[in-house]
């Protein structure tokens, strides 16, 4: 037996609409294609009174404003100035970027350096200028490349968070011997790119849980140590000690 309903084609400031039928049998998802029997299943709400058929479309409004939300942005430094990461006015936008938005640093008029004092995160980053990170964590989840320097001090840190990529042509150079190139999540791999370099007198590449492959080049150099860590990590590139400086190779 089949049970007639309607879907509604437009609406008026009454909240009553232009009602196109639907048949389906009583209680059934099952009819062939799913447009269908979702707008079987509108229908069916908007059968009700005015007040439901707006509670309904209210519902749907938000569940579509939060899905724009999330939705990963590009987002680019938009002054032709070095500055703070952590000022909106320096962000196109005019924001601040956040974890779900995928970031570029790059401004052709000159090579200027982007601070970042206090703990961030982002989707992904395309850095070509200086960006220096101090007493603070930079958390990335869709990988980074770097064509410029990206310089670690105090306590900074870069954390990967799943298995990731970090390349371009350019640097990370780790100061002292809290500074951290971390990946994290279990069964995660952090490869450094085949024409990247990572060099400094201190600090760690890696994570001892964690996989790390290198196709570019890990360079202790100067007074210190720079530990190399992970599980069933490989190398393909170069790792190397110069000007008195010192690696320690940690895991298997």
């Amino acid at each position: 037996m089949l049970e007639q309903t309607f879907v509604a084609r437009s609406f008026d400031r009454s909240g009553l609409g232009t009602l196109a039928p639907c048949s389906r049998a009583p209680g059934s998802l099952s009819e062939p294609g799913r447009d269908r029997s979702f707008r079987c299943l509108l229908a069916e709400a908007f059968a009700g009174t005015p007040s439901l058929r707006w509670r309904v479309l209210l519902g749907l409004l938000l569940v579509a404003g939060a899905a724009g939300r999330s939705a990963a942005a590009a987002v680019s430094w938009a002054v032709d100035s070095g500055g703070s990461w952590h000022v909106g006015a320096n962000w196109s936008g005019g924001a601040v970027p956040g974890a779900a938005d995928d970031v570029t640093i790059d401004r052709p008029s000159g090579l200027y350096t982007i601070t970042m004092a206090s703990s961030a995160a982002c989707r992904s980053i395309n850095n070509a200028e200086n960006l220096a990170i101090s007493a603070s964590v930079l958390t990335v989840t869709a990988g980074m490349t770097v064509d410029g320097t990206v310089t670690l001090t105090g306590t900074g840190d870069i954390t990967f968070s799943g298995t990731q990529t970090l390349g371009g042509t350019g640097e990370v150079v780790l100061s002292t011997s809290s500074n951290n190139l971390n990946v994290t999540g279990a069964g995660s791999t952090l490869t450094i790119g085949p024409s990247f370099t990572v060099r400094g007198p201190s600090g760690t590449v890696g994570s001892s849980a964690d996989g790390l492959i290198n196709e570019g080049t890990i360079r202790a150099e100067g007074a210190g140590q720079l530990n190399l860590t992970g599980t069933n990590w490989t190398n393909t590139g170069v790792i190397e000690a110069v000007s008195g400086g010192t690696l320690d190779l940690e895991g298997t």
